[in-house]
């Protein structure tokens, strides 16, 4: 399920509402969004420079890179 720690990836247009529903000055609420070109995607994918990964939907639920959160908490 989606929460604290988790990212969520959507690869297809979706009508999309939420809210969050705790947050505080201690513990934020991070949100960011990047938007990525398929074209580009696909010619990574085509010269191989992104590894292959199992089939997967339009929505995907996974752990945050701690890397990632660094990133983005910077």
């Amino acid at each position: 399920s989606y929460g604290a720690g988790r990212s969520l990836l959507v690869s297809v247009d979706l009508p999309v509402s939420a809210r969050v529903v705790e947050a505080s000055a201690d513990r934020p609420c991070l949100v960011a969004g990047v938007a990525l070109d398929p074209a580009v995607v696909g010619e990574l994918m085509a010269d191989g420079a992104l590894p292959p990964g199992p089939p997967s939907r339009g929505l995907d639920v996974s752990p945050l890179e701690p890397a990632l959160l660094d990133a983005l908490a910077r």
